[in-house]
């Protein structure tokens, strides 16, 4: 009964040409990006995991759970428990800077979410809790505890380069 598990490190990136439509609705080209922008977060997750994304932003992922159902609501749930109104926050940043088009930011709803899971971000965004935000630079925080109402100011310094 004794083994051994061997495996290989999956170096594969998908490119929308490598993807097959398996339902009546094929995604639009958005949704597509999308998907590909997910998969790039949960191959290097190292657990099992569900991520939700939009606009290649990561807006909250469920890690370690066996049920993939289970794993959504728990990243559905988390984001709720810290206060943090993921939504708001994600609608805020793309006000912000939706035009800078080569910058990814991502935002998470919970600290419990690290900087691994916005490994390829420029900028992080996380919800910190009782109405705080922290700010990463890559995968380094920056700033921590800031206040909701002052971290979208406070990412744009970070961003011209003024912190």
């Amino acid at each position: 009964m004794n083994g051994v598990l061997v495996q290989d490190r999956d170096l594969n990136i998908e490119k929308p040409e490598d993807l097959k439509t398996a339902t009546t609705k094929a995604p639009t080209a958005q949704e597509i990006e999308d998907m590909l922008f997910a998969n790039k977060i949960v191959k290097n997750s190292k657990s099992n995991a569900i991520v939700l994304a939009k606009g290649k932003q990561l807006l909250a992922s469920g890690v370690g759970q066996t049920s993939r159902v289970d794993a959504l609501k728990q990243a559905i749930e988390k984001a709720k428990s810290f206060g943090f109104d993921l939504q708001g926050a994600v609608a805020k940043v793309k006000a912000a800077f939706g035009h800078l088009n080569t910058l990814k930011i991502a935002v998470m709803g919970c600290v419990v979410n690290g900087p691994g899971e916005m490994g390829d971000a420029d900028y992080g965004y996380v919800g910190a809790g009782n109405g705080k935000v922290n700010l990463y630079k890559g995968r380094k925080m920056v700033r921590t505890a800031v206040p909701e109402e002052e971290a979208i100011g406070a990412l744009r310094e970070m961003i011209e380069g003024r912190s």
